[in-house]
């Protein structure tokens, strides 16, 4: 009986612990397994991220998730990742505004000052998985050193940006090979060089921003070729020479700023700007790639730092006023007639170069306007009085000029004189808001002085002649003075009458 209970007993005991195994066996296959078969990613993406992580210090430890263990193994629940659906590829990398910085250590110098070595930034973005990425923002970081050459791997992007960082020299020429790109944003580096020749050939780019960096040289014609671009900033450069004539006959650009430059030369005919001839009804939007992360791409928000009405604004999306920004350059000549035919421009802002010659009266068919700025110019002659017509226009400044004569007037204009500020040093500006009579009100004035006093001594004189005149004649029998005091009245009527008339 014993024998029997004991070998009952170990034979159920065996089976107890093959059922446990099983469902050891089980529970790993789903843990390990499962996830990686259905959402999970792939294990060189994985190794990439954490490779790029290991490059970087994460002050504020947004990358917590990026770490080894079970938990974890999916890098597509990491921070700042995502994946497509269908294949479970990273597409996407958004770490912008994350304070990271390139993992460098720290060696003084001098008197202590810091001075970190020419850092590339060579293995530390994950360039092994950029085959497959559509959207990388790195931007508002401090990430250092130059753009890798390995951006090329990097051929299916659609949307880059790495602006507001601290990197160097010039963006390499293998980013052309992202043939796809719609929107690139390097601005607030300290980039250097002539323009990118790589950037040319970006022919489906619809948004870029190079502003604020240290690039030189002429604004290349290739420029025309990107037939799509709705946004164009070049701002805060060291750009010299003429602006491409071919900027002008770019069929969809809504924003060009190309202000605090060494630009030269005169503004050529820019009424061939298509999207700017009407007033737009509706909001910017990406053309759809077609690719995974397509619906991201068009929703997604940006960063973009513009002078509008006299001041510095950021916007935060995409739906942005229209606006031409040449301001603080050495342009000069004519501003031309045909910017009248830009109805749908928003703001214009010609402030602080050497322009000269009227202002064209067709501005006031430019129905859309809300801001101009032709300050400090040698703009001369008449303010044109079509500028009270446009009923939008709340931000105006056309001080530090040589405008003369009348200044317009209007219900609404009147309202954005303010102190007169918007006038001020324009010394031979008169009547409204300033000390000076216009030679027109003067002569009027004297004119109405002149009328009154011959009215009135005509008035006179006819009253002297009707009421004393028959009785002097009734005094004065004799024939000779009577023929000869209707002479004189005759007389005096005839030269009154003349000065009157």
């Amino acid at each position: 009986m014993y024998s029997f209970n004991k070998t009952t007993q170990t034979t159920s005991f065996d089976l107890l612990f093959l059922i446990h195994l099983h469902l050891l066996f089980f529970l790993l296959i789903n843990v390990t397994i499962c996830p990686l078969a259905s959402h999970g990613c792939y294990e060189e993406e994985r190794r990439a991220l954490l490779n790029f992580k290991s490059s970087l210090d994460d002050p504020s430890n947004r990358l917590t998730s990026w770490q080894e263990g079970i938990l974890h193994e999916n890098c597509c629940n990491w921070h700042g990742i995502g994946c497509s659906d269908e294949s479970s590829r990273v597409v996407s990398i958004d770490l912008r505004n994350t304070n990271l910085e390139n993992y460098i250590e720290e060696t003084r110098y001098g008197k202590g000052t810091y001075n970190p070595p020419n850092t590339s930034l060579t293995g530390s973005i994950p360039f092994s998985i950029c085959s497959q990425t559509q959207y990388l923002d790195l931007s508002s970081n401090k990430l250092s050193g130059i753009i890798s050459t390995g951006i090329g791997y990097c051929n299916s992007l659609i949307y880059l940006n790495l602006g507001n960082n601290f990197l160097t020299e010039n963006v390499p020429k293998q980013l052309e090979n992202a043939k796809g790109l719609l929107f690139l944003q390097l601005n607030d580096n300290n980039l250097s060089g002539t323009f990118p020749n790589s950037i040319e050939k970006l022919l489906n780019l619809e948004i870029l921003d190079l502003g604020n960096n240290n690039m030189e040289g002429i604004i290349p014609t290739g420029l025309g070729l990107l037939v799509g671009l709705k946004i164009l900033s070049l701002r805060s450069n060291n750009f010299s020479g003429p602006i491409p004539k071919e900027i002008y006959n770019l069929p969809n650009l809504q924003i060009l700023d190309l202000s605090i430059n060494n630009l030269s030369g005169s503004i050529l005919k820019i009424g061939n700007l298509r999207w700017l001839l009407s007033r737009p009804t509706e909001k910017y939007h990406f053309r759809d790639p077609g690719l995974d992360f397509s619906e991201k791409l068009m929703n997604f928000q940006f960063q973009f730092k513009m002078v509008i009405k006299g001041v510095m604004r950021k916007f935060e999306q995409l739906y942005v006023s229209s606006g031409i920004d040449l301001s603080c350059n050495a342009l000069e000549g004519n501003i031309p007639e045909e910017i009248g035919q830009l109805e749908g421009l928003s703001m214009l802002n010609l402030s602080h170069n050497q322009f000269s010659g009227l202002i064209p009266a067709t501005v006031g068919s430019m129905k859309g306007l809300e801001s101009l700025d032709l300050r400090d110019n040698k703009l001369s002659g008449l303010i044109p009085q079509s500028l009270a017509s446009l009923d939008f226009l709340s931000y105006l400044n056309l001080s530090s000029n040589n405008f003369s004569g009348r200044i317009p007037r209007g219900e609404h204009f009147d309202t954005l004189s303010g102190d007169g500020s918007v006038y001020a040093n324009n010394s031979l500006l008169c009547g409204f808001l300033t000390n000076r009579t216009c030679d027109t009100d003067q002569n009027s004035i004297t004119t109405d002085k002149h009328v009154d006093w011959l009215f009135y001594s005509f008035m006179a004189l006819g009253f002297g002649v009707g009421f004393w005149g028959p009785f002097v004649v009734l005094l004065i029998r004799k024939e000779k003075w009577w023929f000869g005091y209707w002479r004189l009245v005759d007389i005096v009527a005839v030269r009154v009458t003349r000065l009157v008339y």
